[in-house]
């Protein structure tokens, strides 16, 4: 299987691809299309996905994302697919000019483009110091959401690197406006469901 990134910003290495599948034991001609087959075989099966017609992309980068293991991918997906039945708000249509408009008055992040030498994407957050509504902490987390579902569809990487600047923002400012049920969810998602 091979992959061909689809970005004008991004970039892999050359090497990118094969030292990823290498550290999951993936990298034998077959054995990264056997591990999505299963995984499309299984997903084929759940009568409660909404969603059945994953990319093979997306699966193989599902299986990345679990370490090269298709039953850690199977719970993942599971999970993906119940959390956007649970949660819908953090979920649906992105409305990336309106919503980053907003989101871009008290942070303003980006993904570099180049890989680290061990092939991990670097994604940086600034905070700024101004009022914004508890009612816009939606906006923090879908901008976040938005961003990883592209890079899980898009990219190919061992990992991320999160980088959060707040020394320009103050977090008192912060703290008592983002709910800490919110929080656990994005959290969730995000380690479990993306």
């Amino acid at each position: 299987m091979d992959f061909e990134l689809k970005s004008n910003i991004l970039e892999l290495e050359l090497d990118t691809v094969q030292y990823v599948r290498k550290q999951y034991n993936l990298d034998q001609p077959g054995k990264m299309e056997d591990a999505v087959a299963l995984l499309r075989e299984w997903v084929l099966k759940q009568s409660h996905f909404n969603k059945k017609d994953f990319s093979d992309r997306y699966l193989e980068a599902t299986i990345i994302a679990c370490k090269g293991s298709v039953e850690r991918a199977k719970t993942q997906l599971d999970k993906m697919c119940t959390l956007r039945t649970l949660l819908p708000e953090f979920f649906g249509k992105c409305l990336v000019k309106e919503e980053y408009r907003r989101y871009h008055k008290i942070a303003q992040s980006v993904v570099l483009p180049k890989l680290t030498p061990d092939h991990y994407r670097v994604y940086v957050a600034k905070y700024h110091n101004i009022e914004w509504e508890a009612s816009e902490a939606i906006l923090l987390f879908r901008q976040t959401i938005c961003l990883a579902e592209y890079i899980k569809a898009q990219d190919y990487l061992s990992g991320f690197v999160l980088v959060g600047d707040f020394s320009d923002a103050n977090l008192m400012n912060y703290l008592p406006k983002l709910s800490i049920l919110q929080c656990k969810q994005i959290f969730n998602i995000l380690m479990g469901g993306s």
